[in-house]
């Protein structure tokens, strides 16, 4: 059965694909809420057929809706009281019944809640843990060999992992850990990559363009391929049956061109890539699902802050005391201040021909010798200088790149501590690091 994509920026939409890398519109409904935060897929109504459960984490509310074969979403119910503070949430077999059950977790609090569904897809509380690690992703899976949905928890600030099998009842068991992960994955996506039934784990690392397909057995993990040269702006990576076959095959998405690729695998750790195709809108969340009878499908939803950096490369009068920074470097700052933002729903975008300008100017250039705070008159004039030029971009955050000792290495610094620095949900505010950072660099 082939895979159809469903976006949603304040709309609904089911796109089919055709196994050769196309997206073809289906259906669309528009009017929907702009402040949905996650999304899951499942059975949650007992019909046998997908449905989707959004979850609007500012109103503490989930809506659970059916999608019918011909791509109709309709409300199965409205579920209000919920808490402000779930990161993840994730769909699987935690009850045992036919249908699908939910796991909320919330890295502030330490808390994960395991929930059944019932009758009009009401949730009914199986499991309650407390005192949890703070963990960044939570990727469900069958791990453990039974017929329950077990979980693997993943650190990139300590760089281990730690597989944990459920046993219907809301508890959960340690199968294996690993302490030695690379603290720098960015996407951890579950699927049957080589057909044997049992879910293994692809890791993907955004800035060296790296990948890993591992096989999983009794919580170890053993490597079955290491990709390189992968492109490096693939903000999402979404497992689906898009070939046919039996085996897990991938999505990958690029928000910043709109483009996207699908990846058919092989089944020993290799692929073979389709053609890029571009999307009509982009998109901030992304899975895959079989809506309605016979139409299976990806849904996407696009809720994201977005904030335009405009770089201005500072000289002196003259030409001299020239920073050294280039489009370049200001196009890999903001991919990895993307990855440190991207659970907070904030976006930087830069477009090296529009964004990015020099500017002589020896006032502005001597800035950063006033240091954060100086009420000296000349440097008060110095910072009025730069004031006024950047309120010549009034809906940009402007960030003045100056000249200053060793500012390379400090911004190479910089931005190899920001996948450690992720900031939860509720950091909404980028322009307080993106101007710290034009402090940095210059």
């Amino acid at each position: 059965m082939l895979q159809a994509v469903a976006f949603a920026q304040n709309s609904g939409r089911i796109l089919a694909t055709d196994g050769l890398g196309a997206l073809n519109p289906v259906s669309a409904q528009t009017g929907w809420r702009s402040t949905w935060h996650l999304a899951a897929k499942g059975n949650f109504d007992g019909s046998g057929n997908e449905d989707l459960l959004t979850y609007d984490r500012l109103a503490g509310e989930g809506r659970f809706m059916a999608v019918s074969a011909a791509g109709a979403f309709s409300t199965i119910s409205l579920q209000t009281g919920w808490s402000t503070t779930w990161d993840q949430l994730v769909a699987g077999n935690f009850g045992g019944s036919a249908q699908t059950d939910l796991f909320f977790y919330s890295a502030s609090t330490g808390i994960g809640r395991f929930y059944t569904t019932g009758a009009g897809a009401a949730i009914t509380l199986l499991g309650n843990r407390t005192g949890m690690q703070e963990w960044d992703m939570v990727i469900p899976g069958q791990f453990g060999g039974s017929s329950h949905t077990d979980l693997f928890f993943y650190s990139r600030t300590r760089g281990d992992g730690i597989f944990m099998t459920s046993d219907g009842a809301g508890n959960l068991t340690t199968l294996g850990t690993d302490g030695g992960l690379n603290k720098n994955w960015d996407q951890i996506v579950p699927g049957d990559f080589n057909g044997d039934g049992i879910t293994d784990l692809f890791f993907y690392q955004r800035v060296l363009g790296e990948a890993r397909f591992c096989a999983t057995s009794g919580g170890a993990l053993t490597v079955m391929s290491s990709l390189t040269g992968l492109r490096t702006s693939w903000d999402m990576v979404v497992p689906g049956a898009f070939g046919g076959s039996a085996r897990t095959d991938l999505w990958f998405y690029d928000k910043t061109a709109n483009e996207g690729r699908f990846a058919l695998t092989n089944g020993a750790g290799g692929w073979t890539l389709l053609p890029i195709h571009t999307t009509s809108k982009p998109f901030s969340h992304v899975l895959s699902a079989d809506f309605g009878a016979s139409n299976s499908s990806l849904f996407a939803y696009d809720n994201t802050v977005r904030v335009r950096i405009h770089a201005v490369k500072c000289e002196d009068n003259g030409g001299g005391r020239s920073t050294l920074i280039t489009p370049a470097e200001v196009r890999t700052w903001v991919d990895r201040a993307n990855i440190a933002y991207a659970q907070a729903g904030v976006r930087l975008e830069f477009d090296a021909a529009t964004d990015f300008e020099v500017l002589r100017d020896t006032v502005i250039n001597s800035l950063d010798l006033c240091g954060t705070i100086n009420n000296d008159p000349l440097c008060v004039a110095r910072k009025a200088a730069a004031q006024a030029w950047a309120m010549r971009y009034p809906c940009k955050v402007v960030v003045f790149f100056q000249h200053g000792p060793a500012q390379r290495d400090e911004l190479l610094r910089h931005l190899r501590r920001l996948p450690a620095h992720q900031p939860r949900s509720g950091a909404r505010d980028p322009t307080r690091a993106a101007h710290r950072q034009g402090a940095v660099a210059g």
